[in-house]
């Protein structure tokens, strides 16, 4: 079939020419049926569409949008993400890290490093040590001709910058980035607020 007033071919089915919108001469209450939609899923009739009669051009059915498949989606994704997590998590611990900062085995290992300060009283100079076991702590007083212990405290270590020490609660352990200073917080041996600890190796 082909338009009277531009000439194009139309659809026999069509109440107007989509080119120039002349009537076709298909009455305008007719409804015009659209072939079916045909989609991956079912195959689904569209429904008849009335054009009025002030109208000049077809109107087009458009096709829904498919429905995403959201829970196979997030079957697949949230083990996965799981997955990786674990992984991560795996390896830094394997690592002997802990997963926000250091862990208690990395505290215990620079704990029983060597650890000393020198200082300087009545004209003489003399070295202090902590000396650290898995659960001790000796407090010694190094000088020219005498060496003792000044005191003997238990301790447990409580996290990653934590001790816990017998009679004081718990202390805050930090070191600077190459581990060669060591701040307690508060200090065990003096009235300080803090106190710093050297390691020479």
């Amino acid at each position: 079939m082909f338009c009277s007033r531009c000439g194009k071919e139309i659809n026999a089915s069509i109440a107007f020419c989509p080119s120039c919108g002349q009537p076709t001469g298909l009455s305008a209450a007719q409804p015009v049926v659209s072939e079916p939609i045909k989609t991956e899923q079912t195959e689904t009739a569209v429904q008849p569409i009335y054009i009025p009669e002030n109208n000049y051009a077809p109107v087009v059915p458009v096709a829904a949008p498919k429905k995403k498949r959201l829970g196979l989606i997030l079957g697949i994704t949230i083990p996965a993400v799981i997955l990786v997590l674990a992984i991560i998590i795996g390896a830094v611990l394997s690592m002997g890290g802990g997963l926000f900062g250091p862990s208690k085995a990395d505290l215990q290992k620079q704990l029983l490093r060597d650890w000393s300060r020198v200082e300087t009283g009545s004209g003489s100079t003399y070295t202090l040590r902590l000396d650290f076991t898995s659960d001790e702590i000796k407090y010694i007083f190094d000088g020219s001709y005498i060496d003792r212990t000044i005191a003997t405290y238990d301790y447990e270590v409580v996290d990653g910058d934590t001790i816990k020490v017998e009679g004081f609660g718990n202390v805050e352990v930090e070191f600077n980035d190459e581990k060669t200073m060591m701040i307690f917080t508060p200090s065990i041996t003096d009235s300080e607020s803090k106190e710093y600890w050297y390691n020479f190796d």
